[in-house]
């Protein structure tokens, strides 16, 4: 991800490898948005799984979290960040 921004909106491109308890992996091939919405953070990837369990299918991923204050990153830093994580799969 490149740009100078400190906060959304904006967005990338890249690719994820996600790991099933079974042991299986599948390699997402997304574009991101990330927005503000509400005070929470909101970053949407779409895209393909392009290797792996569940090749071909349609990949959402949302995860929403609440916006952290950049004066935190000055002091003590941001250790840990919390939130909500939704991943649904459509097979063609």
């Amino acid at each position: 991800m490149t740009g100078d921004r400190l906060g959304p909106p904006f967005a990338f491109s890249g690719t994820s490898v996600i790991s099933w308890n079974n042991g299986n992996t599948s390699t997402f091939s997304f574009n991101d948005t990330v927005t503000n919405i509400g005070g929470n953070i909101v970053a949407t990837r779409t895209g393909t799984i392009t290797a792996g369990q569940f090749q071909g299918d349609t990949a959402v991923r949302v995860m929403t979290f609440p916006a952290i204050n950049p004066l935190d990153c000055l002091t003590t830093g941001l250790t840990s960040q919390f939130g909500v994580v939704v991943l649904t799969l459509t097979s063609p």
